[in-house]
């Protein structure tokens, strides 16, 4: 809102003569009238997802018949679904951060000081390697992606829901059909935090045995991902994407004889 635009606004005091004494010097009104004409944007997002997260909550508290919910906080509500093994450890982490992101900001003022402290809890927050976005949002995409998570729990009679059996042949289909297959498509076998690097262990969707290495570094002005080849078929691809072409056909044609004649996955 332009500066010209906004509203004069003033009040009598009730005692006049300690006027000097009643107007503080920090500029808390300043900062009053810019954030209710000008909303700090992440402020009103995370207070605002922090809401739809908490709808999700109640929802699940509700299916399973717990009692006096509107009397319970986030936190116990949230503690109460972990406590009962309703919603899993990582999902459980991510939520209790959500929590803590919205409390900064609603108990601080100073701008400056809560977004120091948001950025130490943004990176403790996971973004689950199946959850597929191409916001570069932190926040926001965790909070999606907790919701979603909360909806299928919701979904699955209010228990938590597991995977079954990965679709490793379909999987493998598509890399065929296609000739390339998106890095999250794979079934990931392991992960490993290292500050803003992030390396990942996926199972090769064309032998079904092997182990192809991705790391993504997260360094702030320096985003980068790079992509290992399948230590038995060589499968390898540009950091985002496994690209059939890195095999040769001989070995592909290898590789469907065999899979014609017998299970390849190995344990």
């Amino acid at each position: 809102m332009e500066e010209d635009n906004k509203p004069v606004m003033f009040a009598m005091l009730a005692d006049s003569r300690r006027s000097k004494y009643a107007i503080p010097e920090d500029g808390v009104y300043d900062n009053l009238m810019e954030e209710i004409f000008d909303p700090n944007p992440l402020r009103s997002h995370v207070i605002t997802l922090h809401l739809y997260v908490e709808y999700w909550l109640d929802k699940i508290l509700n299916g399973i018949g717990a009692e006096k919910i509107d009397r319970m906080t986030f936190n116990k509500k949230v503690n109460h679904l972990n406590n009962k093994e309703i919603i899993e450890e990582d999902l459980y982490s991510n939520i209790v951060a959500i929590n803590r992101l919205r409390n900064v900001y609603a108990h601080e003022l100073d701008l400056e000081k809560a977004n120091k402290k948001v950025m130490i809890l943004l990176q403790k927050m996971k973004i689950d390697p199946y959850f597929v976005t191409t916001d570069d949002d932190l926040f926001r995409s965790v909070c999606l992606q907790s919701m979603m998570l909360l909806e299928a729990t919701f979904a699955n009679g209010c228990k938590s829901p597991r995977l079954s059996d990965f679709p490793d042949e379909k999987v493998r289909d598509k890399l065929l059909k296609d000739g390339k297959l998106f890095w999250q498509e794979c079934e990931i076998t392991d992960i490993e935090e290292h500050g803003y690097i992030s390396q990942y262990q996926l199972r090769c969707p064309l032998c079904l045995k092997g182990v192809i290495e991705r790391e993504k570094d997260k360094t702030p002005g320096f985003k980068e991902s790079f992509m290992g080849a399948c230590n038995v078929c060589g499968l390898s691809g540009n950091g985002s994407t496994l690209e059939l072409e890195t095999v040769s056909s001989e070995h592909i044609d290898k590789i469907i004889n065999q899979s014609e004649n017998g299970p390849n996955k190995s344990n």
